[in-house]
């Protein structure tokens, strides 16, 4: 009994989050894990890094509700002083309704605020269109990212 009351708790947890962020436009931060992320490889001129790092719900780097993954490779073709890059990335953000792909130049700059295109998307978000704006919270560390979809994904008319 006990068994069966911690695996209903758990499921109506994991669509309560699913829901949060199945919608036409959404918001989740990433923070950096060192032992998700790796050099892939290096030229003269760039570095090409992979990662797979945990998105919570909402723009605290704090939160404690997961939304899934963001999972890309980021290619640096200049870096500062500072530690402040500018890349180019291709990301999908993992959730458990599906992904969504976008990409683009990724200034990583103290204060940064840029949009990137939404590529496509898989699940809930299959054929996803629109734009991401991310935000530069500490560079290096941590991005929120606002999600706004040309049209609501199929998860918002259907359960989970």
């Amino acid at each position: 009994m006990k068994t069966t009351v911690a695996i209903l708790l758990l499921s109506a947890l994991a669509l309560a989050n699913a829901q949060s962020i199945c919608k036409k436009s959404f918001t989740v931060t990433e923070n950096y894990v060192e032992k998700t992320s790796a050099l892939v490889g290096c030229t003269d001129a760039e570095c090409t890094y992979a990662f797979s790092n945990p998105l919570v719900v909402g723009t605290s780097a704090s939160g404690k509700t997961k939304a899934g993954d963001n999972i890309g490779t980021c290619t640096v073709f200049s870096s500062t002083a500072a530690g402040e890059n500018r890349s180019y990335c291709m990301m999908s953000l993992k959730t458990p309704s599906g992904i969504i792909n976008f990409g683009g130049e990724f200034p990583d700059f103290k204060n940064g605020d840029f949009t990137m295109p939404v590529t496509g998307g898989t699940g809930a978000f299959l054929g996803a269109s629109g734009a991401v704006r991310c935000q530069v919270v500490k560079p290096g560390y941590t991005w929120t990212y606002t999600v706004s979809l040309t049209k609501a994904p199929t998860c918002a008319s259907r359960r989970i």
